[in-house]
């Protein structure tokens, strides 16, 4: 009895621990954005934000002084030569930021996010003009 709790014991602990990394893709890279922008469908305030690659196609955007949270849908993008592997990119239409591209990771480890429907209304107007954000912290 106790050798068959030991090796249940043990082949729950191997995949709970393989389990594990599909959660958190990464480290969480600190980001003090000093404007209000969309993510998503929802509007975040000015913030120092954490910015996590989780599951595969997903990005957690939190506010490091409020701890509120949203994930977006992102998909792969490749790296422009000369990039900097830490910062976010922003589409701005006038006072109106969308949260466009994060790198969160090593070099090639770019995240496009799908464009918000507010976004593409906005887009119809005008041609976005581009906002980069560095890391702050790793």
């Amino acid at each position: 009895m106790k050798r068959t709790g030991l090796i249940l014991f043990t082949v729950l602990a191997a995949m709970i621990s393989t389990a594990l990394p599909v959660y958190g893709q990464g480290r969480e890279t600190k980001f003090n954005i000093r404007f209000t922008f969309n993510v998503g469908n929802r509007v975040l305030p000015p913030g120092t934000y954490g910015v996590e690659r989780v599951f595969e196609e997903w990005l957690m955007v939190r506010n490091l002084g409020t701890w509120d949270s949203t994930l977006v849908s992102s998909s792969a993008v490749s790296p422009v030569p000369g990039d900097v592997p830490w910062r976010l990119v922003f589409h701005c239409y006038g006072k109106k930021c969308f949260l466009y591209q994060a790198w969160v990771g090593a070099v090639g480890a770019g995240r496009e996010l799908i464009r918000s429907s507010q976004e593409i209304e906005v887009a119809q107007q005008a041609q976005p003009q581009m906002q980069y954000v560095e890391a702050s912290l790793r």
